[in-house]
């Protein structure tokens, strides 16, 4: 399976809407936001993708309410931690890195994902792969997301 992983999209639609084209055409399964969607707007983006997209909030989710009220139904958000099964595979994912951190040395997960840092990195703790996808938004580095392979653990960066 492959699995879109994204963060820190903070309004920037025209990215957002450039990921999903490259996810589109990447031929993904799943995607996973790793939060700071931002405002209630940006969820609704998400609606393009015909497959299952799973989030969690990040620190900058001020109206969650209203995030809530415009998700597509395609979505599914959880406060700040998810603990997913897909593929047989146990992920975790959260927005803050000192979280996400602990959960891999934790070895319970095959993968976490985390945002907040704006900073892609990839590392391997123990038995976990970390992984921050880096953010679409642009502000520390050129926007970018991953897509990681269930059936090989390996991760592709890409770069919008």
């Amino acid at each position: 399976m492959k699995i879109a992983v994204i963060s820190d999209s903070h309004d920037h639609i025209d990215n957002l809407r450039k990921a999903i084209k490259i996810i589109k055409n990447e031929g993904v399964d799943y995607t996973i936001h790793c939060g700071d969607f931002c405002a209630p707007f940006i969820i609704k983006e998400l609606r393009t993708l015909e497959h299952e997209v799973f989030g969690v909030f990040g620190n900058v989710d001020g109206d969650k309410y209203r995030i809530l009220q415009n998700k597509p139904d395609n979505v599914q958000l959880y406060p700040e931690f998810a603990e997913l099964e897909i593929d047989n595979i146990k992920i975790a994912v959260v927005h803050y890195p000192e979280l996400a951190k602990t959960l891999a040395y934790s070895e319970k997960y095959k993968v976490v994902f985390y945002g907040h840092t704006h900073i892609r990195k990839i590392e391997k703790i123990g038995s976990t792969l970390l992984v921050n996808p880096g953010e679409i938004m642009n502000l520390n580095s050129d926007p970018s997301f991953i897509i990681y392979n269930s059936e090989d653990n390996k991760i592709k960066t890409i770069i919008i």
